[in-house]
């Protein structure tokens, strides 16, 4: 078994996915394997792929639901202790990425690990050249994601869920939204990757997503939602209880009726 599985999910990858796989061969650590997850390309990104010579290297094309399933599809023969997904235009920060990352992972016991990106263009939450985003909160991250391009999450975790393919931007915000419900969250202060901004997250809506965040994470927390921290989304949360009736989902809409009820009397305590 390996220490990192890299997966790479690609779909016409010819013009960037040579230096991404370029910045994987320069690390100094060097216990991984490289699962390039194709969408079926029609253009040259298999040749680019299978001429490299690396034996780290794997290549599988076939027809897939987008991004996430192809993730998906990486999880399931991936043979390591953890797991990391790069787009195909993304780029690792330095050489020392996974060696620094290794050390951390090697001691820490939690399952979900993240650094930090550096943004390459501009988007509506970072721009060109900022660091994103330090320490995250369960509060915020509710609202705003952690790129899964600094994420390191333990093969274990899969066990339980993958990403939901019906969300065809987000669904990597709500599969961090599960994990912060059941999983410890370790922040370390490394920049990890350069994240490009041309990606679908930077450039679309999700509109699914948006919809079900609220009642997944009724879901997902449950009793948990009983944090001060998350009263800001007290409203939100009383929306889901009308939600769950109509479905005659009487325990989650009990779940978020005392999560309001919590909150409301917060204000007094």
């Amino acid at each position: 078994m390996k220490f990192f599985s890299i997966i790479i999910p690609t779909y016409n990858s010819v013009g960037t996915i040579k230096n991404c796989i370029k910045t994987l061969q320069q690390q100094t650590f060097t216990d991984f394997e490289i699962l390039v997850m194709d969408g079926s390309s029609t253009d040259d990104t298999r040749v680019i792929v299978e001429g490299i010579n690396d034996d780290r290297i794997y290549f599988f094309s076939e027809e897939d639901q987008g991004v996430y399933d192809a993730m998906n599809k990486g999880i399931q023969i991936a043979d390591a202790k953890w797991l990391f997904f790069l787009g195909s235009d993304d780029l690792l920060y330095n050489e020392d990425v996974l060696a620094d990352m290794s050390k951390i992972l090697n001691k820490t016991s939690a399952k979900f690990v993240y650094g930090n990106v550096k943004i390459v263009g501009d988007t509506s939450w970072a721009k060109n050249g900022e660091v994103y985003k330090g320490e995250t909160s369960i509060a915020d991250l509710l609202t705003s994601n952690i790129c899964h391009q600094c994420i390191f999450y333990s093969k274990e975790i899969f066990e339980h869920k993958l990403y939901n393919i019906q969300y065809k931007v987000l669904a990597d915000h709500d599969f961090n939204i599960y994990c912060a419900s059941r999983y410890q969250m370790h922040y370390v202060p490394i920049i990890v990757s350069f994240f490009n901004a041309g990606g679908i997250s930077s450039r679309l809506k999700d509109i699914g997503f948006e919809q079900d965040k609220w009642s997944n994470t009724v879901v997902y927390f449950k009793n948990k939602l009983l944090d001060k921290s998350l009263y800001k989304y007290r409203y939100e949360l009383k929306k889901t209880i009308v939600f769950f009736l109509k479905q005659s989902k009487f325990n989650l809409a009990f779940t978020a009726l005392k999560a309001y009820s919590f909150f409301k009397l917060s204000r007094f305590l």
